[in-house]
């Protein structure tokens, strides 16, 4: 080196802000970075899935590599993996992520563009899938059964909740005597169990019925 006029020391200098630079800037730290200025919108279990995800699919195969310099094929040839599992709806949830992750970097000056929507041509499109429901002629029947239901009585009056509240099932579940004002028939939901973590707190008026 020093016959090429370099100095070893500021050469070594150089080369650890360069490899600092690609650690602060992979795609895992970006990633990272991402999450935690997005994940105050979310309900804790939901950005909890996200973090998963990104952990278990995508972290171990590109985490390390500067985003920067990850090809559009680099990160196909990643969700393809996914893809042949057979899980093809978490291959396009988790293609839309790593998009928001581009669209972070590309913001924070960190990346050139978003090539993550690219990418969804060469994927299978996940077939839609509706929930099952009753029809109205279908509702009497429900209803008939539900009142002549001999098993356990969470169930039963679950079920009652559902159909009062319209709320979702993992809400119903995770709920909380302290939520429930029994004498005034209501139901506070804190926004930090919903799902879009609303700066509200939800309300149900309940029927006397169900308290």
């Amino acid at each position: 080196m020093l016959a090429k006029g370099i100095n070893p020391s500021e050469a070594r200098k150089a080369n650890k802000i360069t490899l600092q630079f690609a650690h602060e800037n992979s795609f895992e730290s970006v990633a990272r970075e991402w999450h935690s200025s997005k994940k105050a919108t979310w309900s804790e279990g939901y950005a909890k899935e996200v973090l998963n995800c990104m952990e278990k699919d995508i972290f171990p195969f590109i985490g390390q590599r500067p985003i920067e310099q990850i090809e559009p094929l680099e990160l196909l040839t990643v969700l393809q993996k996914i893809e042949k599992r057979g899980a093809l709806e978490q291959t396009s949830k988790i293609r839309r992520r790593c998009g928001e992750v581009l669209r972070y970097a590309v913001a924070t000056g960190r990346a050139k563009y978003n090539f993550a929507p690219d990418l969804a041509i060469a994927l299978n499109k996940p077939k839609t899938q509706h929930f099952p429901f009753l029809t109205e002629s279908e509702l009497p029947d429900f209803v008939n059964a539900l009142e002549n239901y001999q098993g356990s009585l969470v169930t039963k009056y679950a079920t009652h909740l559902l159909m009062l509240t319209g709320v979702r099932t993992i809400e119903l579940c995770a709920a909380e005597w302290a939520e429930f004002d029994l004498d005034n028939a209501l139901w506070e939901i804190p926004k930090e169990r919903m799902k879009k973590r609303a700066p509200i707190w939800f309300r149900y008026l309940l029927r006397r019925s169900a308290s």
